[in-house]
C-alpha cells in the first residue's frame, strides 16, 4: 500500500517533489506449491526483518531514482499530482 503526498518544490532545481509513504507486509508462512506453509520460526524473523525491509526499501529508492532519472527534464513539462 502507499500514500503520495505533494511537497514543495525542489528549493534548488525547482523540481516538483512528492512524498510517497509505503507500507509492506513480510508473510512469514508464505505457501508453496502443493500449499505447504514456510513456516519461518520466529527467531529467525526477528533476526532478519530489519535487514530484510531496509534492502527492500534502498531496493525501491534506487529504481525510483533511476526511473526518475530517466524520465530526465521532463517533470517539468508535466502537471504534478496535487490533491
Amino acid at each position: 500500500m502507499s500514500y503520495y503526498e505533494p511537497m514543495e518544490d525542489d528549493a534548488e532545481t525547482g523540481m516538483p517533489r512528492m512524498k510517497l509513504t509505503m507500507m509492506c507486509r513480510l508473510d512469514l508462512n508464505d505457501s508453496r506449491s502443493g500449499g505447504d506453509g514456510g513456516n519461518v520460526p520466529m527467531w529467525i524473523y526477528v533476526k532478519t526483518v530489519g535487514t530484510t525491509a531496509m534492502a527492500s526499501v534502498q531496493n525501491m529508492k534506487r529504481q525510483i531514482k533511476l526511473l526518475s532519472e530517466e524520465k530526465g527534464n521532463t517533470a517539468r513539462a508535466e502537471k504534478p499530482c496535487r490533491n
